[in-house]
């Protein structure tokens, strides 16, 4: 039978970005216990993360989370499968979730800075996907950016300029 130990020693492995060890230990401890929201939680991200098998670790996940509803963890790895999955904005969903579960979670944070802000696509009538909207969103991000650039230039002038 799997003790505690084999779950808490895949987190650490995890923590360490030793994924294929990790993998090893969660699967273990999950044969002992089936039924463990963590354990089915932790089994799925690593699963995904070291044998791509997104479509398996989705339904664990999601059944992990079913059990266990507010848990903030059990969102921070379906987000991760689906951000292995290149679904982007199911990842933010789930980590938007889990934030507001656990307002200071950390590594939720961090992937959510990572994904960033999306913004409407230009045109709201095409999908995201679409060439039009993915170049024309480009060019206005690039615009956006050095109007940004130019407003905090002369903002810096006009403050140095009425500095007392």
């Amino acid at each position: 039978m799997c003790d505690l130990s084999d779950f808490e020693q895949g987190k650490v492995l995890l923590l360490e970005n030793k994924r294929l060890e990790a993998l090893a230990f969660f699967q273990k401890a999950y044969e002992a216990d089936r039924e463990s929201p963590e354990r089915q939680s932790y089994y799925a991200l690593t699963n995904a993360l070291e044998r791509g098998q997104i479509a398996f670790s989705l339904e664990l996940a999601m059944n992990a989370i079913e059990k266990m509803p507010d848990t903030a963890e059990l969102y921070l790895n379906l987000g991760r499968i689906y951000l292995k999955a290149d679904r982007k904005a199911e990842a933010a969903g789930a980590f938007h979730k889990g934030i507001s579960i656990d307002p200071d979670n950390k590594e939720i944070k961090k992937f959510l800075s990572k994904l960033g802000n999306r913004r409407k696509p230009i045109l709201r009538s095409l999908p995201r996907t679409h060439f039009l909207n993915k170049y024309l969103g480009l060019i206005s991000y690039f615009l956006l950016v050095r109007i940004r650039a130019k407003y905090d230039e002369l903002v810096k002038k006009l403050s140095q300029k009425f500095s007392y």
